[in-house]
This record gives C-alpha cells, structure tokens and sequence, in this order.
C-alpha cells in the first residue's frame, strides 16, 4: 500500500519509471534504511511541491498582469469607437476622412474590443476556476463593478 502511494506521488512529479521502480520496489522499502530513505523521498516530494506552488503563482500573476493590460488597453479603443461617426461630423471633415472610411475604421475598432473583452474577461474567468471561486467571483452583485467581464 505504501509503494503505490509513493509510486503514484512520483508519477504525478513526471520522475522516470526507472526511479520509480527502484524506489518502489519491496527490497528497498524492507532494507535496513528504509526509513532513511522515506524522509529522504518525503523532502524531493515537498522540495517539488514547493517548487510546482511556485511556478504556478508565477503562472497566475502573469495572467492577472495580461487579463489587467487588456481591459486597460481596451479603453481608448472604447473612446473611439463611441465617438459618434455620422456623415456630416465637424470632426471627419477636420480630419479629412471619408464617411466610407470612417465606417471601417469604426468597424475594426468594434472588433478589437470585443476580442479585447473577451479575451480579459477569459483571463480572468481561468484564474476565478483556478481558485476556485469562479461561480462567487463572476456572479456577484455589485453596485460599482460587473464582476462577469473579469476583474
């Protein structure tokens, strides 16, 4: 029963077969240092849950980090896009743009916003799963704040 806790373990940590076998097998769990070498098993187990709990809260951060840069980014292009484009606008004809080019740009203006809120509120919907507090995180009410489009 113990080996095939150990065994399992190790197999979660992508260790090779070979060690594992070496490891698991029942003449090194009855030698003489058995014992010794269990703490020595039980340290590489928690040095490598130490070391995955760290690479995954780097993980996390640079996804909070992108989620965040994207709903940043995503406003200016909401200005824009907002900004009334109608045939006679002062604006178009100080600029020198024509209506039909108004009209695209204003088009793919819409589209990087929405593939901006989308992918900010993904973001954030994958870290919310992670912790698991996806269904309090997203559904809550909130005067200030909609929750659902990410943090």
């Amino acid at each position: 029963m113990i080996s095939r806790n150990i065994h399992q373990k190790l197999f979660k940590l992508n260790l090779t077969a070979e060690v594992t076998s070496d490891i698991t097998s029942n003449n090194f769990l009855n030698s003489a240092t058995s014992l010794y070498h269990t703490v020595q098993l039980v340290q590489l187990l928690l040095q490598q849950q130490q070391q995955v709990d760290k690479q995954l809260l780097v993980i996390k951060t640079v996804y909070k980090c992108v989620a965040r840069s994207l709903g940043t980014v995503m406003f200016p292009n909401l200005v824009l896009l907002f900004y009334p484009v109608s045939r006679g606008s002062p604006v178009l004809q100080a600029f020198d743009v024509p209506y039909p080019a108004a009209i695209r740009y204003h088009r793919w203006l819409g589209h990087a916003c929405l593939t901006l809120s989308s992918s900010h509120a993904i973001m954030y919907w994958a870290i919310w799963l992670y912790e698991g507090r996806w269904l309090a995180t997203a559904l809550k009410q909130d005067a200030d704040f909609n929750y659902l489009f990410g943090g």
